[in-house]
């Protein structure tokens, strides 16, 4: 088998040989030694790879692998020459560049993470919060967007549409300090009110504020499409239910609906809430007539007094100069007067100084016991 390649070889240098001779009419010249060393090749070449190298001078040598070729299985071809300069390379890692030096490879990317360069050194894998601070959406990064959408690709479409404010889908979101929230949105429409004024609606309009009023004013409504407004007076025809509410200069009041106040029986007048004494002999009050009576005496007279149980209150009103006498009631336990904070003896009564205005306003105090307060009246043992 040998002497097979050498034979093959042998022929393939005549070849060449023959090719050198005819060349030499183009100028190919080789000398006696440059022919034996071609000669000597054939008997040489069977033992290298078959490839040959020339020093630019006209000597031809064997070329050595590694050095003068790469061969498979042989040395790496470096990055100077084109190669890698590796033998393996890991299987879907990303290879990166090191000058002349031989490639480096990342480990293969775990799911969701990105590769991330400084601008300056070998780019690294990153993933979770260190790749979002990285990529500039961190927790302390504030990235600009022209518009998100969100659990849908476009009905829920969140944008800008002006300084400070936000809209969803065109429609804007009020916040503090921004556009008023109309009253088609539940707003009133307007950022402020009369401080005082009392607000009125205006349809979809903005909520209006009607003028502050003063403290002789009430407010009279202007009708269906029309603001209240501050008047001074009631109108005609104002009702309560049906009823009418009557005023002076309004409506007159029919006779149907005047209440006698008035009950006159002999020379003493005795009102609803108020009763009028004139009768020379007095009288004696009834228990009614102890829950909330004013009694004007308009001469000289003694009144007996009602009977001192809780809640009982009445007034005394001197409408003349004349001496007006209150006695205890004596009807069952005999009561006592205690006169301006000082309690009589029991069956002692007091009485007015003759003055017109005399005033006393007696009230439940005790058991049995009236408290009056007087304008100087005196104790009358």
């Amino acid at each position: 088998m040998k002497r097979m390649k050498r034979t093959v070889l042998g022929i393939a240098l005549l070849a060449l040989l023959s090719i050198f001779v005819i060349a030499a009419d183009y100028q190919f010249s080789y000398t006696g030694a440059q022919m034996e060393t071609l000669f000597d090749l054939s008997n040489t070449i069977s033992g290298t790879s078959g490839i040959l190298e020339s020093d630019g001078a006209g000597t031809i040598t064997a070329a050595t692998a590694g050095t003068d070729y790469y061969a498979p299985g042989g040395t790496d071809i470096p990055v100077t020459d084109g190669g890698t300069g590796v033998s393996t390379l890991t299987d879907g890692g990303v290879i990166l560049g090191s000058g002349t030096a031989d490639v480096t490879v990342m480990a293969v990317l775990t799911d969701g993470q990105m590769i991330v360069g400084d601008g300056a050194t070998d780019p690294v894998a990153e993933s979770g919060a260190t790749l979002r601070t990285s990529i500039g959406v961190g927790t302390t990064d504030s990235p600009q967007l022209t518009a998100i959408n969100v659990g849908a690709a476009s009905d829920t479409t969140i944008s800008r549409p002006s300084a400070g404010d936000i809209q969803i889908e065109a429609n804007i979101v009020y916040r503090a300090g921004g556009t008023d929230v109309p009253v088609t949105d539940g707003g009133m429409g307007a950022g402020t009110h009369t401080d005082g004024g009392i607000l009125v609606g205006a349809g979809t309009g903005a909520i209006e504020a009607v003028a502050v009023g003063l403290t002789s004013q009430i407010l009279v409504g202007g009708g269906s499409g029309t603001n209240p407004a501050w008047g001074t007076d009631i109108p005609t025809a104002v009702t309560i239910g049906s009823a009418y509410i009557y005023r002076a200069g309004g409506t007159d009041v029919p006779d149907g609906d005047v209440e006698d106040d008035l009950t006159i029986a002999s020379t003493k007048v005795i009102t609803g809430l108020v009763g009028t004494v004139t009768d020379v002999d007095g009288f004696t009050m009834s228990a009614v007539q102890g829950r909330g009576y004013v009694v004007y005496a308009t001469g000289a007279q003694t009144i007996v007094m009602p009977p001192a149980v809780a809640g009982a209150n009445f007034s005394v009103e001197c409408h003349a100069a004349a001496a007006i006498v209150l006695n205890p009631d004596a009807s069952g336990t005999e009561d006592t007067i205690r006169l301006d904070g000082v309690d009589l003896t029991i069956g002692d009564s007091i009485t007015s100084t003759s003055t017109l205005g005399d005033l006393a306003v007696c009230t439940y105090y005790a058991a049995d016991k009236w408290s009056c307060l007087t304008n100087s009246w005196t104790d009358t043992n």
